[in-house]
């Protein structure tokens, strides 16, 4: 068996206690099941979604930009274009 040690602060560590206490089960149980459950998730699911939200985001910046620099809509969608690209090349 595998023996693993946390060091926290000790307002977390009542916290975590708090918790296991309130769902019945000794802490090593309840952190147990916070590792094995952090394992069944998909490590980029919150990152999915901002993801999108960045993407969807990006032309409407390009947009205001161009507008108030008066630009017209051809060099405005090329921002775009560039900015969306190093977005998906960053990341």
């Amino acid at each position: 068996m595998a023996s693993i040690t946390f060091t926290l602060p000790d307002p977390e560590e009542e916290k975590l206690r708090a918790k296991a206490k309130s769902l019945g089960v000794p802490l090593s149980v309840y952190l147990r099941t916070l590792i094995s459950d952090s394992y069944r998730r998909d490590p980029a699911a919150p990152f999915t979604d901002l993801s999108k939200q960045i993407r969807a985001l990006i032309p409407t910046l390009a947009e205001a930009f161009g507008v108030t620099q008066g630009k017209p809509q051809d060099q405005i969608d090329r921002l775009s274009a560039v900015l969306l690209a190093r977005f998906e090349k960053e990341r």
